[in-house]
């Protein structure tokens, strides 16, 4: 709202390159400012690569690597006293059913500077998920 005179300003750059039908590469980095009435500027960062791989025409899988820097906590609060620094690495596989149904098994890991998982007891936190896509 405009009775915070805050000024928020976001950046996102990337750089896609595909050195074949199979492979491609996203290296992307994503950097926020942001001032509140009259105090300095914060900032916030994440730099992130992808590396992709297809299969065949049904199946693709993905590396991502990124670090996510809040020290400030502007976007994520987290109340500790490095704020929200996390690196994470996530890999999936994804099996197209057809044009219109996508199914993804994803594996994450995150490791952050401060105990911020599992209600501020571990540092490490690793999660196993599916999903399902379907396009209308």
């Amino acid at each position: 709202p405009d009775s915070l005179s805050a000024l928020r300003i976001f950046h996102n750059v990337y750089m896609q390159y595909e050195p074949s039908e199979k492979w491609g590469i996203i290296a992307g980095f994503d950097w926020g400012t942001e001032k509140m009435g009259a105090s300095s500027f914060q900032h916030w960062y994440t730099p992130v690569i992808i590396i992709r791989k297809a299969w065949g025409d049904h199946v693709k899988t993905a590396l991502r690597g990124e670090y996510y820097s809040d020290k400030n906590q502007i976007i994520i609060s987290t109340g500790t006293a490095h704020g929200f620094q996390t690196l994470g690495i996530s890999a999936n596989i994804d099996y197209d059913v057809n044009e219109k149904v996508k199914l993804r098994l994803e594996g994450k890991w995150y490791s952050s500077q401060d105990a911020i998982f599992d209600e501020g007891t571990q540092r490490q936190n690793i999660s196993l998920a599916t999903s399902l896509c379907i396009r209308l």
